[in-house]
């Protein structure tokens, strides 16, 4: 049985299956090839993309064989591109070596006030999160949302809390049951001619690690 999310996020409304274990048959691109190496570690993660960045559709993440070791792996990705990993908090982070992209920062720096629980699977609660994001970048702006998961994905809840940054609401969610990873990027130039938009996704390692068609990064 499919379930169905549709979600307008509006500045009145705001308070303040793949399995994991399936590899794709193609190689997988520089990103993929860190989450994958996040999810054999067994830590949740986040991603923030340098700006123009390509990891998310360049194949093949070495030259060389990569270290059996996840960590050493990640690790060892990550400098070949021009990122740090930072293994200090509950969460491990991706950022360039040369600094997040400004309005990327900004947007995760972002409090809310409060946020309510959520109950949900991950990639569904990461798209409300990110409606939040939009309507602090373009409050004259409605967004709406869409998702259709199936009954054998995996529920997760998120308890209410009070001033969490948008990073660390997003940390709390990829933390939830199998855990996931989350991506943090600024979308291409609009039509009209204004900066992209933050955009920021949560993945679970069970239910969208591998399933391409969900998964989203330009």
């Amino acid at each position: 049985m499919k379930r169905l999310l549709f979600l307008v996020a509006m500045v009145a409304g705001l308070g303040g299956v793949a399995s994991a274990q399936q590899q794709p048959k193609d190689p997988m691109s520089v990103l993929m090839t860190m989450a994958v190496a996040a999810r054999d570690a067994g830590v949740p993660a986040g991603i923030v993309l340098r700006k123009g960045s390509d990891i998310c559709r360049e194949r093949g993440a070495s030259a060389e064989p990569l270290p059996t070791d996840p960590m050493q792996r990640l690790r060892m990705i990550a400098d070949q591109y021009g990122y740090h990993v930072d293994e200090s908090g509950l969460v491990l982070l991706v950022t360039p070596k040369d600094g997040a992209p400004e309005v990327v920062e900004e947007a995760l720096q972002h409090r809310w006030e409060h946020v309510p629980a959520l109950n949900s699977v991950m990639r569904e609660m990461g798209m409300v999160l990110n409606g939040w994001m939009y309507t602090v970048a373009d409050p004259k702006q409605g967004f709406a949302i869409s998702s259709a998961s199936n009954s054998e994905e995996e529920v997760v809840h998120l308890p209410a809390s009070e001033n969490l940054s948008s990073e660390e609401v997003a940390n709390r969610v990829v933390s939830l049951g199998s855990k996931g990873f989350w991506t943090a990027w600024q979308d291409l130039p609009r039509p009209d001619g204004r900066p992209g938009l933050v955009r920021l996704f949560t993945s679970s390692y069970r239910d969208d690690l591998m399933n391409t068609r969900r998964y989203q990064c330009r």
